[in-house]
């Protein structure tokens, strides 16, 4: 122990008793890793329908530098140690404060440098790096574990925490935006952005960037051990040990020195050869089995010395002491029979093949066959698909897979998919290992393919093996997919207009649109606002935004109840007063969802806005009431330059909690003129006014009161459907309307 102290303290020890020594510091105990967990709306994971559906309208676009949302509190953070070989452990946990802080300690004789300590906050994970300064978790730090994890494999110890920091650096100086409706969608699409940027590439490849031996399977060789052949008696098969010693030199000359057991002749020899040796022992009379340890010794030339011992048969009988220089000469026989190299037989994967109607989400197995092979990592798998009838959605482990396997995956480039399987080292099943879905485009028909491109599996061993695989294909079958078409209307210049939304369920109980975006040319129109049409549940709301210009994102949903063919919202633009030609509002994507919550990918139809200088158009006002009482609204006009004598007939549809009082002519309006007004069916008014050629004055021209009913809960609305119109030389006009809607106080 005292010398053991002495070399430690580096100091002197003799039998002086008070010589002292200085020990190393300790390891550092205590540490802390402490950070901020951050989310899109500072949302881990959509729970609630109501939430996913209000994250649907509003997905919002984060910069690369991460300008998330902290979490709140109550939020599991756990501390994970991530071994290579994928499995991992868990060390403590906690939760997050109000600010979405949390704090962990590292065990005892760790750091943030050891190989390598996860923060886990729901889908979210963090690479610990500091013990000083914050770690924080959020989409960018999972796109960075991604990352990494699929392209380190087994390496995950090459990276240091300098290299995951620049690692992380770089994705965080990448330009544009995230985009995710939940923390995974934004970690996903932020992972795709970086996987694709060669300054990130360029850093993540880095720290393997030097290749070392890979382990390959042993093959076996036959090869013919040398036999030493005496020319008389004593037949030594000797087994030599070698301690090397490297020299400058390729020449060795060896001296070997035979001692005989008691009882036995004594021969002594020396012999010295370069090797390769040729030896030929002299003969000894007696048979014995020496035993030689040579022993190389660095010298300028490089010498190695076997000092064996023969080992005499107990009836040997001596019959000579003979010295001799013995010549060993390599023989090939006996010729030993060559062992057979095993045949390697790759695994192979499929892609299966499965169905479904365009609109909706498949899910295509991915299954095993290890062909006598025991892998247990599977880093990575990559499949193509076509990008303009697939969309992928999400990759899970399938039934049969060990619970401590971590499936991760990420579209790097469109129609592209890489997927990684690690974790414990419990070998896969030879059978559907993983569940990849995929939403098929609305429009799509026929079939498509999800092609095998490579996979590279591997064993408990770090053995790689290199698979095999075949194609899968989706045959797209069923009814059409719903359908979202935008209309086509005419405003002029300066006025307003209301453009009604349809949807066609092509036999299915739609019951939510979340969301439906749709573009619109933001040179000639100003979007005002979009409400549900007449005729849809009073239980089922529209919110509207517009995420950037020219493009609208809504959402309607509410009860379940089913959604009828026809027009289902109406969203009211303002035409530029410089304005001419048409503008289009282009669409671009809808998901709808049934009663059953089955979500369908809808096709759509463009609309668009003609603009036609002197279109007259009328317009339905705003009001406020009180269940149980009743409210007055204005019916105006804009003639836009044309002399309106004739409003023949105006038809408006309304909420059922509606009913009509009465209508009156405006004082404005030609004493001569009539007002007659009808409700036609619940929800329906029918009204003309008409009379003398006086041109109907522009603005308030007639005013309706309805009746709000008592048990009604939310705001109505009031729809023109349409409106004809006439001047003097009774040339007609189907004017534009504006749709209007009366608040619930």
């Amino acid at each position: 122990m005292a010398a053991v102290v002495c070399l430690a303290g580096l100091v002197g020890c003799g039998g002086d008793s008070s010589v002292g020594y200085t020990l190393p510091p300790p390891p550092p105990q205590g540490l802390f890793v402490r950070g901020t967990v951050r989310a899109p709306n500072g949302l881990l994971a959509r729970d609630a329908t109501w939430q996913r559906l209000y994250d649907a309208l509003a997905a919002p676009a984060y910069a690369l530098t991460g300008n998330f949302v902290p979490v709140g509190s109550g939020h599991v953070v756990r501390l994970v140690l991530r071994r290579p070989d994928g499995s991992e452990l868990e060390y403590g946990r906690t939760q997050t404060n109000a600010q979405g802080q949390y704090e962990l300690q590292l065990p005892e004789n760790t750091t943030e440098d050891t190989c390598r300590f996860l923060v886990v906050a729901g889908p979210l994970r963090s690479f610990v790096t500091s013990t000083v300064t914050a770690v924080d978790v959020d989409p960018l730090s999972e796109a960075l574990v991604r990352l990494v994890l699929l392209t380190a494999g087994p390496n995950l110890c090459a990276y240091t925490t300098a290299d995951l920091l620049n690692i992380d650096r770089a994705i965080r100086l990448l330009p544009g935006t995230v985009a995710g409706n939940a923390a995974s969608d934004a970690a996903t699409d932020a992972t795709g952005k970086a996987s694709s940027d060669p300054r990130v590439q360029e850093k993540l490849i880095a720290p393997i960037a030097t290749p070392t031996p890979a382990r390959s399977p042993a093959t076996a060789t036959a090869t013919a051990p040398p036999t030493f052949t005496p020319t008389l008696g004593l037949t030594a098969t000797p087994t030599l040990t070698f301690t090397r010693v490297p020299t400058n030199t390729p020449t060795i000359t060896r001296t070997v020195t035979r001692t005989a057991t008691p009882g036995a002749p004594t021969p002594t020899h020396t012999a010295t050869r370069t090797v390769p040796p040729t030896e030929t022992p002299s003969p000894i009379g007696p048979t014995a089995t020496p035993t030689d340890t040579p022993t190389e010794t660095a010298t300028p030339t490089e010498t190695e010395t076997p000092l064996p011992t023969a080992t005499p048969s107990p009836s040997a009988t001596p019959s000579a002491t003979p010295t001799f220089s013995p010549s060993f000469t390599p023989s090939a026989s006996p010729t030993p029979s060559p062992t057979a190299t095993p045949v390697f037989t790759p695994p192979r994967i499929t892609v299966g093949s499965v169905s479904g109607a365009a609109g909706t989400v498949v899910v295509v197995p991915i299954s095993l066959d290890q062909r006598g092979n025991a892998a247990v990592t599977l880093a990575p798998l990559e499949l193509s698909f076509d990008p303009s009838v697939l969309s992928f959605d999400r990759c899970d482990r399938a039934a049969g897979v060990s619970a401590g396997k971590i499936v991760s995956a990420a579209t790097p480039q469109p129609g592209r998919l890489r997927v990684v399987a690690v974790g414990d080292l419990v070998p896969f099943p030879s059978s559907t290992i993983l569940e990849c879905r995929f939403r098929i485009a609305g429009g799509a028909a026929g079939s498509t393919v999800v092609r095998f491109v490579s996979a590279a599996l591997a064993d408990a061993n770090e053995l790689e093996l290199p698979a095999e695989g075949t194609d899968g294909t989706i045959a797209i079958t069923g009814p059409p997919p719903p359908a979202v078409t935008l209309g086509q209307v005419e405003v002029a210049p300066g006025n307003a207009v209301s453009v009604p939304i349809s949807l066609t369920a092509n036999g299915r109980n739609l019951v939510t649109i979340a969301p439906l975006e749709f573009t619109y040319d933001a040179a000639k129109l100003d979007f005002e606002r979009c409400q549900r049409a007449p005729g849809v549940s009073s239980q089922k709301r529209v919110t509207a935004a517009v995420p950037s210009s020219g493009r609208v994102r809504l959402v309607l949903a509410g009860d379940l109840t089913v959604l009828a063919d026809g027009p289902v919202v109406e969203c009211t633009f303002i035409a530029r007063s410089n304005a001419s030609g048409s503008a289009v509002l282009g669409f671009v994507s809808a998901n709808v969802s049934d009663d059953q919550f089955d979500d369908f990918d809808a096709s759509g139809s463009d609309g668009s806005i003609r603009l036609v200088p002197g279109l007259p158009s009328l317009t339905v006002g705003d009001g406020s009431a009180r269940p149980g009482g009743q409210v007055t609204v204005a019916l105006s006009l804009d003639p836009a330059g044309t002399p309106v004598v004739t409003l023949a007939p105006l038809e408006l549809h309304y909420d059922t909690s509606l009913s009509l009082v009465e209508c009156t002519r405006d004082e404005a309006v030609s004493a001569q003129k009539s007002l007659s007004a009808q409700e036609v069916a619940p929800g329906i008014l029918r009204l003309v006014l008409a009379g003398d050629l006086e041109p109907l004055p522009e603005g308030r021209i007639a005013s309706c009161t309805f009746a709000v009913a008592a048990d009604a809960a939310v705001d109505a609305v009031l729809s023109v459907r349409r409106a004809d119109m006439a001047d003097a030389d009774f040339r007609e006009f189907a004017a534009a309307g504006v749709s209007g809607r009366i608040q619930l106080e």
